[in-house]
């Protein structure tokens, strides 16, 4: 099998994987760094597995920093580093939807390649997307929404005394007894009754349906979901290392 490094530049993470005796090895810095400081992490973890690679994925939804990122890496690993865009996924029919982001697109043809059905597929990420494909493979469409720490951050901006806050990974009352409980107990619910709702209405429309989470927020939420969903946390660098698989 051959060795890749994938590399993901989303809006406020960069992530980077790549295979280690069998295992996924996964690593993340925020894009408050600069490329270089990115690029020394990404070398740097590299090196300390003493890994050699066959080839170099990146996607990117963050244009200002892509072509920095492909250069720094070429020049290190002294090796070409492709950007997967949009018409290298070729087992789902992303035609329908106008400026689709690499990163939705991945994720949603990585789990219906592997399953081959309808599927809903949603990234707990600091915008949540929910992003839907049928079973012939055409991607129907999908929607944007804050993420729970993005709603915390807008009550904390958007006012003059609403604390800020990271989510709890707790359970949750429908009542808080406090300012801060009552924040994450009110956005908890919010995220998780949409979820609950929106699982419900499409699995009426698409039948049988996968649902399948990804993304660090779903934490803080997964236990007011009351659908069978599949978690899988390294959706993002799996569908790098498999995108063109047969």
């Amino acid at each position: 099998m051959m060795n890749r490094l994938v590399i993901s530049i989303g809006n406020t993470h960069t992530r980077w994987g790549f295979m280690h005796n069998g295992i996924l090895k996964q690593f993340k810095i925020a894009n408050v760094e600069t490329v270089e400081t990115v690029n020394r992490a990404i070398t740097d973890s590299t090196t300390n597995f003493l890994t050699r690679f066959d080839s170099i994925k990146i996607a990117s939804v963050v244009p200002s920093r892509t072509d920095h990122q492909i250069h720094l890496l070429e020049m290190f690993y002294l090796s070409a580093v492709d950007q997967v865009r949009l018409n290298d996924l070729q087992k789902v029919d992303f035609t329908a939807y106008e400026g689709l982001g690499i990163d939705r697109a991945l994720i949603v043809h990585e789990v219906y390649r592997t399953t081959e059905d309808a599927a809903m597929v949603i990234d707990f990420g600091t915008a949540m997307t929910v992003n839907v494909v049928d079973k012939t493979g055409v991607f129907v469409g999908g929607t944007i929404v804050p993420g729970h720490q993005a709603m915390l951050n807008a009550m904390h901006i958007s006012t003059a005394a609403l604390p800020e806050l990271l989510p709890e990974c707790t359970p949750h009352d429908w009542l808080g007894d406090t300012t801060q409980s009552a924040m994450q107990s009110g956005t908890a619910f919010m995220i998780a009754s949409y979820v609950n709702s929106l699982i419900t209405t499409m699995a009426t429309r698409f039948m049988p349906l996968s649902v399948v989470a990804t993304g660090g927020g779903y934490k803080s939420i997964h236990s007011l979901v009351t659908a069978n969903i599949e978690v899988i946390d390294d959706l993002i660098l799996r569908s790098l290392l498999n995108y063109d698989a047969e």
